[in-house]
Order: structure tokens, then sequence, then C-alpha cells
């Protein structure tokens, strides 16, 4: 059911003009059924005499593979994206990172990480640890100059899409990319602290 419901964003939020449907439940999901998202995908690029920028361009940063200025004023970025997002390709973003990597010699690390998360989907839920904090972590960052590693993921109780086997007091460690989180080999598999985040083989 995932993937339809994202038919309704693709359709409201990402076509141009946007398509709107009613806010209640029952219009809603009719109005997800009934759509495709491949209809609706052709249509993140459009423009009208209304809407002169496409939602497409309207959410993509200039020089999305420089960030430049971004970089020069001393920001700094996280970005997450879970593994099994039904609307967008965790390939796409890997892709976007290894190229703006590329284009700071490297060094992206110094100001961007990309952190992909294990079967979460788009914004939440899947067999995932998908509970985390990254503001702190990014605060930290900006302000005292602490450099994000690994950041601890748990299990969401109320998330309904969690296979009924698994532990309901599960964590993980969330790896900067091209890291990923791998078993020590000894300790509770339920605990991130039995995994180590190392550049995958």
């Amino acid at each position: 059911m995932a993937l339809n419901r994202d038919t309704g964003s693709v359709g409201y939020v990402f076509s141009t003009p946007p398509t709107p449907f009613d806010d209640n439940e029952q219009a809603a999901l009719a109005f997800i059924q009934s759509t495709s998202v491949d209809t609706y995908a052709q249509r993140i690029h459009n423009t009208t005499s209304l809407y002169t920028e496409s939602g497409y361009d309207f959410m993509t940063p200039p020089e999305v593979t420089k960030l430049s200025t971004l970089k020069a004023r001393g920001a700094k970025m996280m970005v997450f994206h879970g593994t099994s997002d039904a609307v967008f390709s965790t390939n796409d973003t890997v892709n976007w990172y290894k190229e703006l990597d590329s284009n700071h010699s490297g060094k992206a690390a110094e100001f961007a990480k990309l952190y992909l998360i294990p079967g979460m989907g788009h914004c939440g839920k899947g067999p995932a640890t998908d509970k985390f904090n990254m503001v702190d972590a990014l605060v930290s960052w900006v302000e005292n100059g602490v450099t994000p590693a690994e950041i601890l993921a748990s299990v969401r109780v109320e998330n309904t899409e969690l296979p009924a086997d698994w532990s309901k007091t599960r964590t993980r460690p969330l790896c900067p990319f091209p890291q990923i989180a791998k078993y020590n080999g000894t300790g509770d598999i339920e605990y991130a602290a039995s995994f180590s985040c190392v550049i995958s083989e």
C-alpha cells in the first residue's frame, strides 16, 4: 500500500499544475487507487503561465552537485534516505553524493553526509530502525565542530510494518556513506554496539 499512497504525493506535490484531491481519507484513497504514478511522473517538469517554475526545478537547489555557496558559508548538510523508498531511488541519491564528492576532490564529507536507512520506506516505516535524531548531531557539527559519525537508530514500536519477530528494542548504527553497519561477530545482534561502520567490500 505504501507505493500506492505515494501516487498521491506525486500527483499533488510534484506535477504541474498541482492536482489537489479532497482532504479526507476516502476521497484521498479513491484518488490514489485510480491514479497512475507514470501519468504524473510525466508532469514533473511541466510549466504553465501560472506555474512558471516546475515542481522539479522548484525543489532542486542550484548546482546541486556542487553546493559551493553552501560550503563557502560554512553550512553543513545531513541527508538521509530509506533504501526501500517507493518514490525516490536511493541509487539517484548515491549518484548525487558521489558527484558532489567528486566535485570537491573527495572531501564532500567535510560539509555533507549521506545516511542510507536499510529497509526504510518513504520518510519512514518498513522493516527498519527508523527512529533517530540527526538534528542534535547537525547542531553539534555546526556549533561545536563535532563531525558526526554513526547515528543511533531504534525501532518505533508504532511502526505497523515491522515483522512480527522483530525485537521492539532493536537498535542499529546508521553509517555515513559509503560505510555500512557490519556485525562484529560477537554480541547481541539486537543492539547497535554489536555493529561497526565499515567501508563495504
